[in-house]
């Protein structure tokens, strides 16, 4: 689940990348086996206004996260498309999105099932010019036995 909201600013020009800026992650602990999920949550702002989704079917991914847990492996999402009135060609738009990530994508396994383990979320997103923005890093999450 990926939420979105989003504001005008003051109009600029040019081809810039979005920045994103970690906000909070919870849990930052949980059991093994929960049915918790883990919601990440970050600030988005891009200069140009070309962010988010367009809604055309088969839209390649625009948010990539890297999960160092498992040999580290990634995942890639949608951000919302955002309606007009809340965007405007060449004008910055800021919000706040959330990723939603099940945490029984988290298994101890065998080797950590008395110790338990940690891990970390790496993000990034990227506008429709194609242009990536700064990587993200959240704090480690602990899950216990």
């Amino acid at each position: 689940m990926l939420l979105m909201v989003s504001c005008n600013k003051e109009s600029q020009q040019g081809n810039n990348p979005p920045q994103i800026t970690f906000l909070s992650i919870t849990p930052s602990e949980f059991k093994n086996g929960s049915q918790d999920t883990i919601k990440v949550n970050f600030k988005i702002y891009d200069k140009d206004g070309d962010i988010g989704s367009t809604g055309a079917p088969s839209e390649p991914a625009n948010i990539f996260f890297y999960q160092s847990y498992a040999e580290g492996t990634s995942g890639e999402a949608l951000l919302p498309y955002i309606p007009d009135g809340f965007q405007q060609p060449g004008k910055p738009v800021e919000g706040v999105a959330m990723i939603a990530i099940p945490a029984n994508f988290y298994p101890l396994d065998s080797a950590h099932i008395a110790t338990g383990d940690t891990f970390h979320y790496e993000i990034k997103i990227k506008d429709r010019a194609g242009n990536f923005s700064n990587t993200i890093t959240t704090p480690d999450i602990y899950i216990t036995p």
